[in-house]
């Protein structure tokens, strides 16, 4: 039943994304809009309505040169086309519906209004620039703007503070037209009041190098905040004490924005669950950059065993005490430079409690297994940034260094089937890095210049006791701990130089390149006797890597633009050579292998608000060194693991179509995805699964192909007159894949349906309501009829009154069902708002005092059930106030 519903939504979608695609504009009616002196007049609204003059059925915007273009398909004898600026006199013209070619010549108007005033609108647009005004949207209930920008249509907010546009993260944050915060941008979006802002700017298909306007296009979207005031002073704080147990709570986050100099500073610190962590992630994302080469921050080849992390809000189980400081400074310079300087630093204390029952389906058997865990996770992170950038019209340059310094602690207890086990991991991690952009001109042509180099070291311990894997480590006799040293050190450069340059309808972008990587991987294993005397583990446990990467890269990438049309196409050629030598494995191997990855995309915009994409690629890849060794490396304490076979080598074929519905006169905005991946795998890795759940990975050459279709809808419409935004997000996946357990090979897929409605309705002036809805369906399928689902509903309203003017009152109610297995929270919060900017509040959370909470995850053929500890209810009284600015 599952399978039908999911595959039934699937072509739905499809149906539903596919059929505008037929539509054909019937009428296309272009010109040029002038003044009376000849001169052409740009973002100048064309809007072309039925003959009734109250249906817009599409519109147009002048470019640089005063052209415009719309679209229309309707079948109507006649259309009304209207030509409006504030700066000129409206002009109206009726004319029939066929193509042909309107040009207008405006008059310059000045209009004096008295006594009447003029609410401006919610939303404007100027070519790819959408304005939100924030007074119109903010309501009381709202603080920073990050609470206001939820409500603009097409955004989403993830829990983690990430912006969304249109289900895609941001390319750009910036405020003032500055890039303070280098993506790290929660800090600003949670703390600036909305006060302070005037409008909200959404960039689409933003170009944030200025030379490269006009040259390389962008698909990306970037958000700008536009300030009140020219000088800024502003910013969040409070305090909160709470119990149960003693409860504290402290954000003091001043700012500081004028024209040349851009100020944010914050303490943070709490034991209620909050999670200040999130202001180091980076939540931009540039698709321009070539990440996919470079070495992880986080080597992540060993660590303590933990659950999996549970899809509910973390002030809900957090318990942690966490510290958090960061200073962000940005200056203007002589000759248009800037200096920028990011320092965060994180001192995070966490107590996991938890359990899962674990069940392995393979064909033939099925394998159980049962974990509790008592966790302690203790991050120690230093992370700095100095930034020194030019961005003109004619010239570009970026130098980013970075250095970051982590002193992490993990350690646990596993209570299993075998028995209680103990873990504990030190992480240490150094590394530093810079990475150079510059951009110059040359005669009519843009040279390209691009550094990265990047150096870590990490030298880690994990112990776990009793010892693991007797069978394989002890002579099959228990021994009391089994300890793993590992070493790791990376080298790494990428430089490249590219041109652009333009002929006829054509932008050429040649580009060569050099990536090199060096690292040594040192490992070696020690067991203790239940005597307390410690040996080295054999040969076949030790590793001495050292793995050298030489790759040379060329691409040529080109641009077609023809009307409304873009093409790109991109045809790049690598040559790479891996030696690995490990003298204790009597490995000296060297590979080499040449890539061809070609794409083509096309972009089409009609009918004003309709834009289409279409995209195909092919990508060559390699493994990670990090995850290629010979010896045996105890990645966790039921993770054995070894790659002792020629380095994996994927291939990965896509297609891609998108469509976008963007009205901003109706504030009516829509995306449609489609992906297909088609992944080639030259390596399957085999677990072996002991009777205790221990597993050892072990690689094998039998290549594999994994498929995997998925669809997206995201929805959202804003209704003016009811100051109201409902949302839709519908997601829906197959995918295919081969694993081999316990020497069976099969085949399993996982489909899956997600659904989220939500909405913010401002009921009246005294009351608001938000309501969510997500709705997951999961169905697990592996051969000879076994097949699990599981589903997940979860609703979550709140309430917000105000019954006297400097008085809220909010209550928030959520129900989680997965699997039939209910669960009901409820929270209370009261907030009295007194003079000079402060507030006291009160909340009650967890009213109904739950203490666990169930959740179901499946994957190929690993069905988890995780039952989680909870924070216990909690009563906290704080005091909020906003700094000068924020009126």
């Amino acid at each position: 039943m599952a399978r039908k519903v999911i595959s039934t939504s699937i072509i739905s979608i499809l149906a539903i994304w596919l059929w505008p695609i037929f539509l054909c504009a019937q009428t296309t009616i272009t010109g040029t809009i002038t003044s009376h002196k000849g001169k052409p007049l740009s973002l100048i609204n064309v809007m072309v309505y039925l003959p009734d003059n109250t249906s817009l059925i599409s519109f147009g915007i002048t470019n640089a040169k005063g052209e415009y273009k719309a679209e229309v398909n309707h079948r109507t004898d006649s259309l009304l086309l209207v030509v409006s600026s504030i700066q000129y006199r409206n002009e109206m013209r009726s004319i029939s519906n066929k193509t042909q070619t309107a040009d207008f010549i405006l008059t310059e108007e000045v209009k004096e209004i008295k006594g009447v005033t003029v609410q401006a609108p919610m939303l404007e647009r100027r070519g790819d620039t959408l304005s939100f005004l924030i007074s119109t949207l903010a309501g009381k209930e709202d603080v920073v703007i990050e609470d206001v920008l939820k409500k603009i249509p097409g955004i989403e907010i993830e829990p983690n503070g990430q912006i969304l546009y249109q289900g895609l993260p941001l390319q750009k944050f910036y405020v003032e037209g500055l890039d303070l915060m280098d993506g790290s941008y929660s800090v600003i979006s949670k703390n600036l009041p909305h006060q302070s802002v005037s409008t909200v700017e959404i960039m689409e298909n933003h170009q944030p190098v200025k030379i490269l306007e006009d040259k390389v296009e962008s698909s990306q979207a970037s958000i700008n905040i536009k300030l009140k005031n020219d000088v800024t002073i502003t910013g969040n704080a409070f305090v909160g004490a709470g119990i149960w147990p003693l409860l504290w709570d402290l954000n003091v986050t001043p700012m500081i924005f004028t024209r040349k100099v851009q100020m944010v500073v914050s303490y943070q610190g709490n034991n209620t669950g909050r999670d200040v962590a999130e202001h180091l992630r980076v939540l931009t994302y540039d698709d321009a950059l070539n990440l996919r080469d470079r070495p992880s921050l986080s080597s992540g080849l060993m660590g303590i065993q933990q659950p999996i992390t549970p899809t509910l809000e973390k002030r809900r189980y957090l318990d942690n005490q966490s510290h958090y400081g960061n200073i962000n400074a940005l200056t203007s310079l002589n000759n248009d430079f800037q200096l920028r300087m990011n320092l965060f630093y994180i001192n995070d204390k966490q107590h996991q409690k938890a359990a899962t029952h674990r069940t392995l389906l393979v064909p033939g058997d099925t394998l159980i297994f049962t974990e509790q865990y008592r966790n302690n996770l203790h991050e120690n992170h230093l992370l700095g940034k100095i930034a020194l950038n030019r961005n003109v019209e004619n010239n570009y340059f970026d130098n980013l260094l970075t250095f970051r310094s982590r002193w992490d602690q993990f350690s646990g207890m596993v209570i299993s089937d075998a028995g209680e086990i103990a873990q504990h991991h030190d992480c240490p991690l150094q590394g530093i890095s810079n990475e150079l952009h510059s951009i110059y001109k040359v005669g009519d042509r843009l040279l390209e210049l691009n550094s990265y180099v990047s150096y870590d070291h990490t030298d880690q311990t994990l112990s776990v006791s009793p010892g693991p894997y007797p069978a394989l480590l002890h002579d099959s006799v228990p021994y009391a701990m089994a300890m793993q040293y590992l070493g790791l050190k990376r080298i790494y450069t990428d430089n490249s130089t590219g041109m652009v340059f333009s002929k006829s309808r054509f932008v050429i972008t040649p580009r060569m390149g050099v990536q090199y990587r060096s690292q040594t991987l040192s490992s070696t294993m020690g067991l203790q006797n239940r005597a307390g005397m410690t040996d080295d583990a054999p040969s076949p446990f030790v590793n001495e890597l050292t793995t050298d990467r030489l790759k040379i890269y060329g691409k040529v990438k080109v641009t077609y633009k023809y009307g409304a049309w873009t093409f790109k196409g991109s045809l790049p050629f690598y040559w790479q050579q891996d030696d690995f030598r490990d003298p204790v494995q009597g490995v000296d191997t060297q590979t080499r292998n040449g890539y061809f990855d070609p794409s083509l995309s096309l972009r089409s915009k009609f009918n004003g608000f309709w834009e289409l994409y279409l995209g195909l690629s092919q990508t060559h890849g390699s493994g990670d060194p990090d995850n290629h060794y010979y010896g045996y490396l105890l990645r966790s304490y039921r993770n054995l693991s070894q790659n002792a076979v020629p380095l994996q080598q994927r291939t990965t074929r896509s297609l891609s179509l998108t469509l976008k519905y963007n009205n901003a006169i109706t504030a009516f905005f829509n995306s449609w995805q489609y992906l297909f991946n088609s992944t080639e795998n030259t390596l399957l890795y085999e677990r072996r699964v002991n009777g205790d759940g221990a597993v050892v990975r072990t690689a094998m050459e039998l290549p594999n192909t994994r498929n995997t279709h998925y669809a997206k809808w995201v929805s959202s419409k804003y209704f003016t007159k009811l100051k109201s935004t409902i949302d839709l997000n519908t997601q829906a996946s197959i995918r295919g894949e081969t694993s081999l357990v316990n020497g069976v090979l099969f085949h399993s897929s996982v489909r899956m349906l997600d659904i989220r409605p939500s909405c913010n309705v401002r009921v009246t002036n005294w009351f608001t309501v938000e309501y969510g809805v997500h709705a997951t369906v999961i169905e697990s399928v592996i051969p000879k009829g076994e097949t699990v689902t599981v589903k997940m509903m979860r609703h979550e309203a709140e309430l917000f009154a105000f019954p006297g003017r400097n008085h809220m009152i909010s209550l928030t109610g959520a129900y989680y069902n997965h699997d039939d297995n209910p669960n009901y929270f409820l929270d209370f919060h009261y907030k009295l708002t007194l003079p000079r900017k402060i507030s006291m509040e009160l909340r009650w959370n967890n009213i109904l005092n739950n203490d666990t909470y169930l959740l179901y995850h499946t994957g190929a053929s690993l069905i988890t059930e995780s039952v989680y500890q909870l924070r216990p209810s909690q009563l906290i009284l704080s005091v909020r106030f906003h700094f000068r600015d924020a009126p």
